[in-house]
């Protein structure tokens, strides 16, 4: 069967099917529900702008925040250091939970951790965790 025959048909006769059998009482019915989706994504330019604006002003508020509140050396961290830094980076780039009693180590024990170890303790992330780490290492070795 081709995908463009549906119902013996094509697929505008199927989507105005679709349309008229799952409206329920109740409920506006249109012809199809293509023109709700075209309605809904034609977005004005601007707004994303704005929205893209937003973010990017809150991801620096955070990042300034997190920077006055972790000391600038790493291998200075304690343990809460290391957890506080934990959870930023994971809300920040929007990373599964990050358990930190994988992490019960300061900032020098992170020092010796090897990629391998971070991706053992984090799957989804450890890579991430890992660079954003020895950024903030070698920003702090070679400033």
């Amino acid at each position: 069967m081709r995908s463009d025959t549906v119902y013996g048909g094509n697929v505008d006769m199927a989507l105005s099917t679709l349309a008229t059998t799952t409206s329920l009482p109740g409920q506006r019915s249109s012809s199809t529900h293509r023109d709700d989706f075209l309605a809904v994504t034609q977005i004005p330019g601007a707004w994303l702008y704005q929205v893209h604006d937003l973010t990017i002003k809150t991801l620096r508020a955070r990042e300034h925040a997190v920077k006055n509140s972790l000391p600038y050396d790493p291998r200075t961290w304690s343990r809460d250091d290391v957890h506080r830094w934990l959870h930023h980076v994971s809300e920040a780039h929007e990373l599964p939970r990050v358990f930190p009693e994988r992490f019960l180590m300061n900032g020098k024990a992170l020092c010796l951790m090897t990629l391998d170890m971070f991706v053992q303790r984090v799957p989804l992330g450890g890579k991430l965790l890992y660079k954003d780490f020895q950024l903030r290492l070698c920003n702090a070795m070679y400033a």
